[in-house]
């Protein structure tokens, strides 16, 4: 095993990020793990029918020419469009909405579109997220521990008490 080590790579460790920083990496692992039983479907889809977890707007698209150079977003199934934030200090993030109605995943805000790019405001805690029309995706609370949710979830077990 071949170890490389050079001054020019930056920690990674939450505990060198600012409490701001932190908090957003906090919440974006809480967003993970609420979107397991989706993640899990599209696994199981992906395993059994041969579909992919995560595809370019063109796999869905491909009438829409416009969807075949977006290598800046791309798509959870069929439903969750992901734009993330890509490029270091910025606050908004520009992204690609194909015809139809999609859905702000935090605030349930449609945002209507002929295909056609949006400007998209990117807080450092927010990763852009919109459903399309249509779509129902399962998500589900985090629990205290991934045991327990996973148990909770698929076997009705109650939690144990601490």
């Amino acid at each position: 095993m071949i170890f490389v080590f050079s001054s020019f790579l930056q920690p990674q460790d939450p505990t060198v990020f600012s409490p701001l920083a932190r908090t957003a990496m906090k919440q974006a692992l809480l967003l993970r793990y609420s979107f397991f039983p989706f993640l899990y479907t599209l696994f199981h889809h992906a395993h059994v029918k041969g579909h992919t977890v995560a595809r370019p707007l063109m796999f869905e698209f491909p009438k829409d020419i416009e969807t075949y150079g977006i290598d800046r977003q791309f798509l959870w199934g069929r439903s969750l469009l992901v734009t993330p934030v890509l490029e270091p200090r910025v606050d908004h993030v520009d992204g690609y909405f194909p015809e139809g109605l999609w859905y702000d995943y935090y605030t349930g805000d449609s945002v209507s579109s002929k295909g056609e790019k949006f400007h998209l405001s990117a807080p450092l805690d927010k990763i852009n997220l919109h459903l399309r029309q249509g779509s129902v995706i399962p998500t589900q609370v985090f629990q205290f521990s991934w045991f327990c949710c996973v148990f909770l979830t698929f076997h009705g077990l109650e939690a144990p008490t601490l």
